[in-house]
C-alpha cells in the first residue's frame, strides 16, 4: 500500500511538473506576442498624426499617415517662403527677409546677397514700388531623397497705378530640423532657386 502511494505521489509530481513547464511556456509566448503587438501599435502611433484646429476639432476626425502630414507642412513652408520672399514693400522688407531666413537653409544667405547686390530695398524706397506674391501651386515629391519640391506663383510689381507681373517657378529640397517658434514646421528649404520666370 505504501509503495502504491509513493508511485502515486511520483506521477502526481511529474504531472504537476509538466503543467508548470507548459504554463511557463504559454506565459512566455503570451508575453512575447503581447510585446510584439505593443511595439507595432507604438510604431503605428509614431508614424501617424492627427491634425487638430484651434478650436480643438480633429481634421476630418481621422488619422493621417505621418508622411502625408509632413507633406502638408512642407507645402505650407514653401508657400510661406514664396510669399515672404517675393511679396515685399519698403515697410515689410526687413521683417519678411528675417522671417524667411528662419525657414531657409544656407541658400538664404545667397538669396540675401543677391537682393543686396540688386539693391532691392533702396529701389523700393526710391521708386516707391510694392511687390505682391501669389502662390498658384506646390508639388512635393515625398519619395525622393532628399524630399524635393516645386512651387509656382506670380509676382506682381506695383508702382502707382501701373503693375508688371511675372510667373515664377522655383525648385527646392527639404531638410528636417527641430521645431521652434520661428520654424513651427521643423524643416528648412535648401537649394531654393528660380528655374523659370516669364512676364505675364
Amino acid at each position: 500500500m505504501e509503495i502504491k502511494n509513493i508511485m502515486g505521489y511520483k506521477s502526481a509530481f511529474g504531472l504537476t511538473k509538466i503543467i508548470a513547464i507548459v504554463s511557463v511556456v504559454v506565459m512566455a509566448v503570451g508575453l512575447l506576442a503581447g510585446y510584439s503587438i505593443m511595439v507595432k501599435q507604438m510604431e503605428d502611433s509614431r508614424n501617424s498624426m492627427v491634425i487638430i484646429d484651434r478650436k480643438g476639432n480633429m481634421f476630418d476626425a481621422d488619422e493621417i499617415k505621418y508622411a502625408q502630414g509632413r507633406r502638408y507642412e512642407y507645402e505650407s513652408q514653401s508657400k510661406m517662403v514664396f510669399n515672404l520672399w517675393y511679396g515685399l514693400d519698403e515697410n515689410s522688407y526687413d521683417r519678411n527677409i528675417e522671417q524667411a531666413l528662419y525657414l531657409l537653409g544656407n541658400c538664404g544667405k545667397e538669396m540675401v546677397d543677391s537682393y543686396n547686390q540688386q539693391q532691392i530695398k533702396e529701389k523700393m524706397m526710391q521708386k516707391n514700388f510694392v511687390m505682391v506674391a501669389e502662390v498658384e501651386g506646390v508639388e512635393i515629391d515625398m519619395f525622393s531623397k532628399p524630399v524635393k519640391g516645386v512651387i509656382v506663383g506670380k509676382q506682381i510689381v506695383k508702382r502707382d497705378k501701373n503693375e508688371i507681373a511675372r510667373r515664377i517657378k522655383c525648385e527646392f529640397y527639404v531638410i528636417d530640423t527641430d521645431r521652434s517658434t520661428e520654424n513651427p514646421h521643423g524643416c528648412k528649404l535648401e537649394g531654393w532657386k528660380i528655374v523659370a520666370s516669364e512676364r505675364l
